[in-house]
């Protein structure tokens, strides 16, 4: 009696192993992709929340409108710059998205809009 797979069988158990490779590497792949656009998603969050916090300290709550184009509007510019230069993000915070420190978009800023008190902060990238 012969004992061991005959041809067919290994091809069998090499087809099926080749498709569950297949499986595995198209599933981690989207994983790797949900995982950056988390991390996307936290780089943002921490860029307006800073905006959000000098603007509460130094515009809005002073009094001041400095960094407003015209006084009369309903809106503020807060660059990237100038939260890294108030201390408030740190020149290294990675973007993700683009693979670089934030300091490369310190021209890109966080646009506070304002009706009736009520507040949003949003980035604005080039």
């Amino acid at each position: 009696m012969n004992k061991g797979f005959t041809f067919m069988e290994l091809l069998i158990v090499i087809a099926l192993l080749a498709v569950i490779a297949v499986i595995i590497s198209t599933n981690m792949v989207g994983l790797q992709g949900k995982q950056t656009e988390k991390e996307y998603k936290n780089y943002v969050d921490k860029l307006e929340t800073a905006a959000c916090t000098y603007f509460e300290k130094n515009e809005y709550a002073t009094g001041k409108q400095e960094c407003r184009n015209n006084p009369s509007s309903n809106y503020c510019k807060i660059t990237i710059d100038t939260l890294i230069s108030k201390g408030l993000i740190a020149e290294d915070l990675y973007n993700p998205k683009e693979g670089k420190d934030v300091i490369e978009f310190k021209d890109d800023y966080v646009l506070i809009s304002y009706t009736d008190g009520e507040k949003t902060c949003k980035l604005q990238e080039d």
